[in-house]
């Protein structure tokens, strides 16, 4: 017996899977996703951050974030589209206090994202 495989990549990420009443959060975010350029110089370290945090986008497109968690979810992308940073840092920690096991992989590249400044 060999080694075990490691698990697939995800493959990219298909943004028409998130259900429509929780686009807004992804278009939200990802208008953001330039901002890692200045966050991470590494093109595969940001690569990888961006990946992470579509982990949050595949668990809303099957619904397996918490309807708390989305509806701070939704009041971050609403913090985000008026460039309100430090109310969704805000956001973010309850996030963190109220889920944070289920959403850690995806909510620590979240704060690298939000702490751009």
């Amino acid at each position: 017996m060999g080694a075990p495989k490691a698990a697939a990549p995800a493959g990219p990420f298909d943004r028409n899977s998130v259900p429509a009443e929780n686009q807004h959060i992804v278009d939200a975010i990802t208008r953001y996703f330039p901002v890692l350029e200045e966050v991470e110089r590494n093109a595969a370290r940001r690569a990888e951050l961006q990946e992470k945090i579509e982990i949050a986008f595949r668990q809303l497109a099957s619904r397996s974030v918490k309807p708390g968690t989305v509806q701070l979810l939704d009041t971050l992308a609403e913090q985000l589209n008026r460039d309100s940073l430090d109310e969704a840092l805000k956001t973010h920690a309850a996030i963190s206090r109220s889920d944070w096991d289920s959403n850690k992989e995806w909510l620590v590249p979240l704060k690298r994202l939000l702490l751009r400044k």
